[in-house]
């Protein structure tokens, strides 16, 4: 069942995420533009070295499991003719949770807005993020094709 479910979870989210990113899609160069911007100011590069040291390990604990060992226990019942093809799936893992959903999830923040919120943080801005696109997606056109829709 895990098996069916987890993907299916993952799709559906990288899914609903593209067509937030598809809605803002004029928005993505000044998302692009803040990350960069954020990522090399004073503040940003400090907040990074804390974050790394404190956060960092924490969420990566969290998010993939990366450094505590069970990834081996998941992996190693895994009947293949080809190992080696394991510990690829196995290196993906990380990268695909961590660079691709990660930023994809950035860009959905940062796109609706949803970043800029005081009063959220964490699942709570993402999900103000999946919110707007809710309220965005009765009213918007998916770029870059024309809407057959009238304005409200």
């Amino acid at each position: 069942m895990t098996s069916k479910l987890v993907p299916a979870m993952a799709a559906i989210y990288i899914v609903s995420i593209i067509l937030i990113l598809s809605l803002n899609f004029s928005a993505l160069p000044a998302a692009f533009s803040a990350i960069w911007q954020g990522a090399f100011a004073p503040q940003g590069i400090a907040g990074g070295f804390i974050g790394v040291m404190i956060q960092g390990m924490r969420r990566a604990t969290f998010s993939n499991e990366a450094g505590i060992g069970s990834a081996a226990i998941a992996h190693s019942p895994v009947k293949t003719y080809r190992p080696v093809t394991e510990g690829f799936v196995a290196l993906l893992e990380p990268f695909i949770d961590t660079v691709v959903i990660c930023t994809m999830t950035a860009l959905a923040l940062i796109v609706t807005g949803a970043y800029a919120q005081t009063d959220v943080a964490g699942v709570a801005m993402t999900n103000a993020a999946f919110a707007a696109f809710r309220r965005c997606s009765a009213r918007c056109s998916p770029l870059p094709w024309p809407s057959s829709r009238s304005a409200p």
